[in-house]
Protein backbone atom coordinates (compact mmCIF):
# COMPACT_ATOMS: atom_id res chain seq x y z
CA UNK A 1 0.00 0.00 0.00
CA UNK A 2 1.22 3.62 -0.79
CA UNK A 3 -0.62 4.97 2.22
CA UNK A 4 -2.91 4.05 5.02
CA UNK A 5 -6.27 5.83 6.35
CA UNK A 6 -6.92 5.22 9.91
CA UNK A 7 -9.68 7.64 12.09
CA UNK A 8 -9.55 7.93 15.56
CA UNK A 9 -12.99 8.18 17.08
CA UNK A 10 -13.60 10.70 19.89
CA UNK A 11 -14.66 8.29 22.89
CA UNK A 12 -17.62 7.42 21.62
CA UNK A 13 -19.23 3.44 22.05
CA UNK A 14 -17.85 1.14 19.64
CA UNK A 15 -21.98 0.43 18.23
CA UNK A 16 -22.06 4.59 17.60
CA UNK A 17 -19.12 4.14 15.45
CA UNK A 18 -19.69 1.10 13.22
CA UNK A 19 -23.25 1.99 12.34
CA UNK A 20 -21.19 5.30 11.56
CA UNK A 21 -19.12 3.78 9.49
CA UNK A 22 -21.63 1.63 7.82
CA UNK A 23 -23.98 4.34 7.45
CA UNK A 24 -21.21 6.59 5.29
CA UNK A 25 -19.64 3.11 3.24
CA UNK A 26 -16.39 3.83 5.20
CA UNK A 27 -14.09 1.58 3.78
CA UNK A 28 -10.77 2.37 5.96
CA UNK A 29 -10.36 1.78 9.47
CA UNK A 30 -12.25 3.22 12.20
CA UNK A 31 -10.19 3.24 15.73
CA UNK A 32 -11.81 3.97 19.37
CA UNK A 33 -10.13 6.11 21.59
CA UNK A 34 -11.79 5.33 25.18
CA UNK A 35 -10.52 8.34 27.58
CA UNK A 36 -9.81 10.16 24.14
CA UNK A 37 -5.85 9.34 25.25
CA UNK A 38 -5.21 9.85 21.55
CA UNK A 39 -6.97 13.08 20.99
CA UNK A 40 -5.02 14.77 23.65
CA UNK A 41 -1.77 13.20 22.61
CA UNK A 42 -2.03 14.88 19.29
CA UNK A 43 -4.14 17.89 21.48
CA UNK A 44 -7.27 17.48 19.13
CA UNK A 45 -9.19 20.38 19.32
CA UNK A 46 -11.20 20.51 15.55
CA UNK A 47 -13.26 17.91 14.51
CA UNK A 48 -12.22 16.82 11.75
CA UNK A 49 -8.31 17.06 12.43
CA UNK A 50 -6.27 15.16 9.65
CA UNK A 51 -2.12 14.22 10.29
CA UNK A 52 -0.30 12.70 7.39
CA UNK A 53 2.41 10.57 9.05
CA UNK A 54 5.80 9.60 7.14
CA UNK A 55 6.76 5.80 6.98
CA UNK A 56 9.27 6.71 9.73
CA UNK A 57 6.46 7.72 11.98
CA UNK A 58 6.80 11.15 11.86
CA UNK A 59 3.85 14.18 11.38
CA UNK A 60 4.57 15.83 7.86
CA UNK A 61 1.64 17.16 7.12
CA UNK A 62 -1.66 18.33 9.25
CA UNK A 63 -5.43 19.89 8.24
CA UNK A 64 -7.62 21.30 10.14
CA UNK A 65 -11.35 20.97 9.16
CA UNK A 66 -12.44 19.11 5.76
CA UNK A 67 -10.24 19.07 2.70
CA UNK A 68 -10.84 18.88 -1.07
CA UNK A 69 -9.55 16.72 -3.31
CA UNK A 70 -6.57 19.14 -3.80
CA UNK A 71 -6.00 19.44 -0.20
CA UNK A 72 -5.55 15.83 0.24
CA UNK A 73 -3.63 15.67 -2.92
CA UNK A 74 -0.84 17.93 -1.52
CA UNK A 75 -0.94 16.66 1.56
CA UNK A 76 -0.29 13.29 0.02
CA UNK A 77 2.50 14.96 -1.53
CA UNK A 78 4.86 15.07 1.97
CA UNK A 79 4.35 11.55 2.86
CA UNK A 80 4.48 9.80 -0.20
CA UNK A 81 7.96 10.24 -2.26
Amino acid sequence: DRFVVLAVDDDEDQSLVMRFGREYGLTFNLLLDPGEAVNNLYRIRAIPTSYFVDRDGVIRSMQIGSMTEAQIAYHLSKIIP
